[in-house]
């Protein structure tokens, strides 16, 4: 994860911090983010979304003409805010671990509205996110990949990703959401969200079709090294609050504490 942003900082200096729109943008004049680039204001955006200009004008760029197909789209009420606009709006949310009030302030608007826009937007967005973004990125790294390119976990050669829930202590107050991540950071699930009084475990065996199919040796995999031979499955990494899953699953967990 260290490398990853020392890679995503170094390619910042790199870039201009802003990128030219292009003709046929059809958002292009959207009030809200122009007036954050406007004089010495561009460093707020990196405050606020924690995504450098540059970056952001990335992330709208592959996922704008999804947007424009999806949003604001046919019959009924239009929003009065641009869909990049609303794209800034949703990472200043996400930065501030959804809580609305924040957001609401930097953006001038009444918490409710700010609200309702943000999750209208998401509700759209949400499933090009998923399958862009993560499901494309599980099948671009099957535990031959890593094997191939030396990213393999160092002491568990034999897990494929790693699995872990994000609650309260990650400011998600009420909240918890698991997520699961390959060897060399990227993220290749993420569930729903959960209250906060449900168990880890429970999080996992909800979602057991998910980990089986991804856990499973693929075509040209049973010949990869690993530390018990003749395994169907590769192994998960989890944390204490997953104990009791190795009743079904091949996974690695902490030593119980006696």
């Amino acid at each position: 994860m260290e490398n990853l942003d020392q890679q995503r900082y170094a390619k910042r200096a790199r870039y201009s911090t802003v990128l030219a729109d292009e003709p046929n943008d059809l958002d292009s004049n959207s009030l809200i983010y122009n007036s954050f680039l406007a004089s010495e204001k561009s460093e707020v955006i990196v405050t606020i979304t924690h995504f450098s200009p540059s970056e952001f004008n990335l992330i709208w760029r592959e996922v704008r003409q999804y947007v424009f197909r999806h949003w604001n789209a046919g019959c009924g009420q239009k929003s009065m805010v641009s869909a990049r606009g609303l794209l800034m709006m949703l990472f200043t949310s996400l930065k501030h671990s959804g809580t609305c009030d924040v957001g609401a302030a930097v953006f001038k608007q009444k918490p409710r509205t700010f609200e309702k826009r943000v999750m209208s937007f998401l509700t759209v967005l949400h499933p090009y996110l998923m399958r862009t973004f993560i499901a494309a990125v599980e099948q671009k790294w099957p535990m031959k990949a890593h094997a191939e390119s030396g990213h393999r976990f160092k002491n568990f050669t034999a897990a494929r990703y790693a699995t872990d829930n994000f609650s309260g202590k990650h400011s998600l107050d009420e909240h918890k959401v698991e997520v699961s991540m390959v060897p060399n950071g990227f993220a290749i699930d993420c569930t729903k969200f959960y209250k906060g009084s449900v168990s880890e475990k429970t999080i996992f065996d909800e979602n057991i079709d998910p980990h089986l199919a991804k856990l499973a040796k693929r075509t040209g995999e049973r010949t990869l090294k690993d530390s018990e031979p003749g395994m169907e499955q590769w192994a998960v990494l989890a944390d204490k609050g997953y104990q009791g899953i190795r009743l079904n699953h091949r996974a690695v967990l902490p030593l119980r504490s006696r």
